[in-house]
């Protein structure tokens, strides 16, 4: 168990801090139960979407310990469906463009249920227009912590994110479900930004220490803060959290981005 546990992780310096505390081994606990019954990986993905939409909802109804709960599982199952993928060894394009939307589907859901919650609780629309600033914020934050990360641990240039690309293009021309249209729509322009981000970062080599410092400003970090803010009933600080101080963050890294991922003697990474 313990040896299959490791192989389900990425990179441990790769890995969030409280995903590895606390949501990597309950998520694995739960894909070790799963891993001998007929629940796919895509099964749990699209579970944690539907729990992120309930915590939208319970959010937005300033329900904010049941909305805490259900952005914990959406966390959670997010976690575990990658999990049970390795242990399943079951991967499709699908299934990797399915958990990347999931994401996503719970980051709208929660902002547009605590923006628009707070504008009808202070009839104050200033909240939506913060939580549009928050919003575009994790997107940058996120898309630039999963492009690091994907040459930290050897994953794909730009050579393959550009075969994938005319893949995922192939694919949804051929497809005719509806859903897998609507996912490869979104999710090509999640590839080509992700191609610029690389041809404009120039760098081919990440270190530890900055991947570390880096996953700071990770998906996970983010859900956790918020339930945190949540629970103490202090959500209208999250927004201005995420614009201000993870950007501040985020700047200060990139100021010194050469001299942290400068290579070490002995370092093989």
């Amino acid at each position: 168990m313990i040896r299959e546990y490791r192989q389900s992780l990425k990179r441990v310096e790769a890995e969030e801090v409280l995903d590895l505390l606390i949501f990597r081994p309950l998520g694995f606990l739960l894909a070790f139960l799963l891993k001998n019954t007929i629940i796919s990986p895509n099964f749990i993905t699209s579970l944690s979407m539907l729990l992120g939409l309930i915590s939208g909802y319970f959010i937005y109804i300033r329900d904010y310990i049941l909305g805490a709960l259900f952005l914990f599982l959406a966390n959670l199952l997010d976690c575990s469906d990658g999990q049970l993928a390795r242990i399943k060894k079951q991967f499709s394009p699908i299934g990797r463009i399915l958990d990347g939307f999931a994401d996503y589907i719970t980051y709208v859901s929660s902002y547009i249920g605590l923006g628009f919650g707070l504008m009808a609780y202070y009839n104050d629309i200033t909240y939506v227009y913060v939580g549009l600033v928050a919003g575009a914020s994790t997107i940058i934050q996120a898309a630039m912590f999963d492009d690091y990360r994907n040459i930290f641990i050897g994953g794909k240039n730009i050579d393959d994110l550009q075969k994938e690309l005319i893949e995922v293009k192939s694919l949804k021309t051929a497809t005719k479900n509806f859903i897998y249209k609507i996912l490869y729509f979104f999710y090509i322009p999640y590839i080509k930004n992700q191609i610029n981000i690389r041809k404009k970062s120039k760098i081919g080599y990440i270190s530890p220490i900055f991947i570390r410092l880096f996953s700071f400003v990770g998906s996970t970090t983010h859900i956790s803060l918020f339930i945190v803010l949540l629970l103490i009933n202090k959500p209208e600080y999250y927004f201005y959290i995420i614009s201000i101080v993870f950007n501040i963050y985020l700047f200060i890294l990139l100021l010194f981005k050469n001299k942290l991922n400068k290579k070490q003697l002995g370092d093989k990474n």
